[in-house]
């Protein structure tokens, strides 16, 4: 099992963010870590398109609600699961702040 997922996501404003996320050791299956990053993303991108208003500090508040629901809802004893989503959390936003952005913006028509 890999202990690294690799991701991208692309800004509006057209800059690539390359991410090298690590990995929980009782990961089950990176593809579907990745496919369920992917299907967030893309709904959060929608939601974006259809309140133009929406802030950055509200998605921001919406994940860490639904990140909460989710680790109360395991049958897990409240204090492990909450060891175990602060520390995915903290891993998460370390590999953030050491990404790769390149300006994949094109210009001209084809």
């Amino acid at each position: 099992m890999a202990n690294v997922m690799k991701f991208e996501a692309r800004t509006p404003a057209g800059t690539t963010i390359e991410f090298a996320f690590p990995l929980h050791p009782e990961t089950v299956s990176v593809d579907t870590v990745a496919a369920l990053v992917q299907t967030i993303m893309t709904q959060i991108d929608a939601e974006a398109r259809k309140h133009p208003k929406l802030a950055s500090s509200d998605v921001l508040q919406a994940l860490a609600i639904a990140l909460s629901a989710r680790a109360s809802m395991n049958e897990a004893p409240t204090e492990r699961t909450t060891q175990l989503a602060k520390g995915l959390l903290a891993a998460a936003l370390t590999a953030a702040g050491k990404t790769k952005r390149r300006n994949t913006t094109r210009s001209g028509t084809a």
